[in-house]
């Protein structure tokens, strides 16, 4: 699952609201033709679920003709060590719901069922979905959901199943779609508060890089803006089969416990045209966006904020841009 990503303000959707999306009719996802839909039959029963074995892995997909597809970035992440870290990090407690984004073979899907969640394990490559099933085939807290989930609400997903909220989130992301489903599960789905995500290491330091900052950006405000971001721990190369160009790291992205008190619309317009045009001073920048009122130019804005307006975007902090909504 892995193609390098390169966030930029041009591609990343407003990042600062949480609405719902529609979602297709619902479908069994075991005994029924792979197929391109968001669907689960409730989760019930316990049954267990043994470790993968990587070797095993990998000859089962020889033996499918399996082809790994460059359109989907695909490299599956294999390696025991890695899996149980992850899963560890994921803080599962008996009965919680987890909806595993890229769930592949299953192995860290088995890895999340053994410490006792309930786990929703989306998949979008129908020749993948059968060594899923084949995989999980004994536990009943696991229910494999084919489908793309940019095209999916999670939380109705959840929902439909019967199973409890928040819920978390794990996932091994592709790196060419890993800023579209960061946006997505931060901006689309209001009922997680926990999610663990294995991604490009570049992208994991954008996620928390600081003010001034060559990574700092759009995406950094998003998760500022969302709650915080931490890296757990960096995942070598050699962990992933095929085996990709560049390390990745592990990353954990917490929900505030309150929602953010701004004028979202407002926060997420200042940002994006600060960085669309990067290199200018914020004076330059905002022109042409609305004033806030009682103030007839950008730099008596700014500095009725606090900000130097010859000061740039990329190096004010999520509260200097909140400020700046609240005049």
């Amino acid at each position: 699952m892995r193609k390098a990503d390169a966030e930029s303000v041009s591609e990343a959707e407003p990042v600062f609201r949480a609405e719902s999306a529609p979602v297709p009719d619902a479908e069994s996802a075991f005994g029924a033709e792979p197929a391109p839909v968001t669907g689960v039959e409730a989760c019930s029963g316990a049954g267990s679920v043994s470790e993968a074995d990587p070797g095993k892995v990998v000859a089962r997909l020889r033996q499918s003709g399996f082809r790994f597809k460059k359109k989907w970035g695909q490299n599956l992440l294999l390696d025991t060590h890695y899996l149980d870290r992850i899963a560890d990090q994921a803080q599962i407690r008996s009965g919680e719901t987890v909806v595993e984004i890229g769930a592949g073979t299953g192995a860290l899907t088995q890895a999340l069922a053994r410490r006792g969640a309930w786990v929703l394990a989306i998949e979008i490559d129908p020749a993948l979905l059968p060594l899923l099933r084949e995989a999980t085939r004994d536990s009943k807290r696991v229910r494999a959901v084919p489908g793309d989930v940019l095209k999916m609400d999670l939380d109705r997903l959840a929902e439909d199943a019967g199973l409890s909220a928040p819920y978390k989130i794990v996932a091994n992301l592709p790196y060419s779609i890993s800023t579209p489903v960061l946006t997505h599960i931060m901006t689309r789905a209001r009922h997680w508060d926990t999610a663990v995500l294995t991604l490009q290491d570049e992208v994991a330091r954008k996620l928390t890089a600081s003010p001034g900052t060559a990574g700092y950006g759009v995406l950094t405000l998003t998760a500022l803006a969302f709650g915080d971001a931490q890296i757990l721990f960096g995942v070598h190369a050699r962990a992933f089969t095929p085996v990709p160009a560049v390390e990745s790291a592990v990353v954990r992205l917490t929900r505030r416990p309150r929602p953010l008190e701004a004028d979202t619309a407002r926060l997420n317009a200042l940002i994006r045209a600060a960085f669309g045009k990067r290199r200018k001073t914020l004076a330059n920048a905002l022109q042409g966006l609305r004033l806030p009122e009682s103030y007839g130019n950008w730099p008596d804005a700014l500095a009725a904020a606090g900000i130097d307006p010859r000061r740039r975007g990329e190096t004010l902090s999520l509260e200097e841009y909140v400020a700046l909504v609240r005049l």
